[in-house]
């Protein structure tokens, strides 16, 4: 299954002067730094921009793993240390960094008006994006905040997304806004997970054709921020942590079967509030799956790291540096990717940037204040830049370097923060080619002036 097409390289943009530097760590953006910014390039093109015979060859073929969803690309990545990949083993969509080609301006495609399908209130969802339906084009999976039910919008392979959505049926979600998705029954195709604020720990297999059964054997109902998948036992088999609400506390375990079903296990002692997002990776290298988890256990939100030993768990955090402010229940999004070339995953809490020094992590570079990001590769030159969401920002693009530095590309064609309708209330993001011509697109729920939706960017 393809979460995403094969890409193809295009000639790099030049971007812009602002550059922030991850080494040393305390470094701050350095405002009169242009070195590197005037006539910047990618590698070499292996194909013409508008060449696309070979991106429509993808290979679509599919084992029984949900991380077989995306395509080598056949363009040329020197000097960068990363190509395209299959999402990881163990690991869900919302732990994956994509690794793509982009060149050109963004451009509003699509917006969908939170008010046709939920309460016109702030909607608290992070965007989720996958080929559900086989068809070749992502998908979009929501939860908006006092909707009728968990939502999967189809994409039309342009950018947009029909108005008509399959439910995740299970009564009134009251919008806890983090999830996951990942192939939970191994049959190939990708289900859903989500912790919701009223009605608890909620997972769906996928049926085919945008049907979705509720596969909640053994999952609570208690109170939930959001939830991530991964296989944090080494049994094959997806797991899922879910994390405590505003009002709450703490992250629960739960073993997947590999036929849908959950059981509890001991889960790491996060004293945080808010856990909405939560990743997988494997920080210190040996082999097991270890979690972050991003929440609130003071004024500022924080990313706790949750180290697995065989199924035992030590946490460390909320990480050194002053977090991301933000009120009770605003959200934060963070992700995990190797932005050094060091071998080692490194991670983004909001905008703040933290590298992983063989397994511990040092004080992080304020990219800017946004309590939103992802790691991308959006330019196809081996390297993982990062996408902010902030109302201070707008949408913003930093251009990472390979060494821990990162450069604004002004130039994207992204809103800022002075972009009429103005983002006043940001929510998630997710990144992938909504399109089909190679270029890596962004997908994002905000709230802008009281108007709240999704919109799609694509290049």
């Amino acid at each position: 299954m393809l979460r995403r097409t094969t890409l193809v390289i295009a000639t790099l943009s030049a971007c812009s002067d602002t550059r922030v530097d991850a080494d040393p760590p305390t470094t701050g953006v350095s405002a009169g730094d242009d070195d590197g910014t005037e006539g910047s390039e990618g590698p070499a093109s292996a194909e013409s921009a508008g060449d696309d015979e070979d991106s429509s060859g993808a290979d679509e073929s599919a084992d029984s793993s949900a991380g077989d969803d995306t395509s080598p690309a056949s363009c040329s990545f020197a000097p960068g240390c990363l190509v395209p990949h299959a999402i990881g083993a163990g690991i869900g969509v919302g732990s994956d960094a994509p690794v793509g080609c982009g060149d050109g301006t963004f451009a509003l495609a699509h917006g969908i008006s939170v008010a046709m399908f939920a309460d016109p209130e702030a909607p608290r969802s992070m965007p989720l994006l996958a080929d559900m339906d086989d068809d070749g084009a992502l998908d979009l999976v929501v939860n908006f905040r006092k909707a009728s039910a968990g939502l999967v919008f189809p994409g039309l392979g342009t950018g947009a997304f029909t108005n008509s959505p399959a439910p995740l049926a299970g009564g009134i979600f009251a919008g806890g806004w983090g999830g996951d998705l990942g192939d939970v029954d191994s049959d190939g195709r990708i289900d859903v997970v989500l912790g919701d604020h009223a009605r608890g720990a909620w997972a769906w297999t996928n049926a085919g054709a945008m049907s979705f059964v509720a596969a909640r054997t053994g999952l609570p109902d208690a109170l939930f921020s959001g939830a991530g998948l991964g296989d944090f036992d080494g049994d094959g088999a997806l797991d899922a942590l879910f994390g405590a609400d505003q009002f709450g506390s703490g992250v629960r375990s739960f073993a997947g079967d590999g036929a849908g079903g959950w059981l509890e296990t001991a889960a790491p002692a996060i004293a945080a509030a808010n856990l909405g997002s939560i990743l997988a990776g494997d920080l210190d290298g040996d082999g097991d799956l270890d979690a972050v988890a991003f929440g609130k256990a003071g004024a500022a939100v924080d990313a706790f790291v949750a180290t697995n030993d065989g199924g035992s768990w030590s946490v460390s955090g909320p990480l050194p540096g002053p977090g991301v402010a933000g009120g009770l229940a605003d959200p934060v999004q963070g992700s995990l990717g190797d932005i050094d070339c060091d071998g080692d995953l490194d991670l983004a809490a909001g905008g703040m940037v933290y590298r992983n020094d063989a397994g511990g992590f040092a004080a992080p570079i304020a990219v800017d204040g946004s309590r939103i990001a992802h790691f991308a590769d959006m330019n196809g030159d081996g390297h993982l830049d990062l996408v902010t969401h902030d109302a201070s920002v707008g949408l913003a693009l930093w251009l990472g370097d390979g060494a821990g530095a990162f450069i604004r590309d002004t130039a994207s064609g992204l809103p800022d923060a002075a972009t009429a309708p103005v983002l006043d209330d940001p929510y998630g993001i997710d990144i992938g080619d909504l399109d089909g011509n190679g270029s890596l697109d962004i997908v994002r729920v905000g709230g802008f002036a009281g108007d709240y939706r999704v919109e799609s960017w694509v290049r």
